[in-house]
């Protein structure tokens, strides 16, 4: 069995101080060998410059990196969690929230081809699958 718990979105449940921050998300296309937080803003930003509107160019480890900011579409928020696994459930707690993220490429620019971008794509096709229309809701 799961569980989901997203502390101070669960009102009745959770006190207000244990409201989930809300974080700048990056999407690098790399494995790192970490978990856990990073100073992404000492090392990481300040190499990131906007070069066109929309356009990003930075650098990690010396790899040249081009991105783009996406804005997760209105009614949707991103949840960063952390997994706790005992014998009988597997536990998600809602570490940060996001509304919009930066992805990276370093082979290429940002395109509505990458994998992060069609991910939006699969947003549309489930709001349509869950979608009652107008028809169904008279019956």
């Amino acid at each position: 069995m799961s569980s989901v718990v997203i502390p101070g979105l669960v009102k009745e449940s959770a006190p207000e101080s244990t409201e989930v921050p809300k974080c700048r998300l990056q999407h690098l296309p790399c494995r790192v060998q970490h978990r856990g937080p990073a100073q992404v803003n000492v090392y990481f930003t300040p190499l990131v410059e906007e070069t066109a509107p929309g356009v990003l160019e930075g650098q990690f480890r010396g790899r040249p990196l081009d991105g783009s900011t996406v804005t997760l579409p209105a009614g949707y928020t991103g949840v960063v969690a952390k997994t706790t696994e005992t014998d009988a459930d597997t536990k998600y707690e809602a570490t940060e929230l996001f509304r919009r993220y930066t992805r990276w490429n370093w082979d290429r620019k940002p395109s509505p081809n990458d994998a992060a971008a069609r991910l939006q794509d699969w947003l549309d096709v489930a709001e349509a699958i869950h979608s009652i229309s107008d028809d169904e809701k008279d019956n």
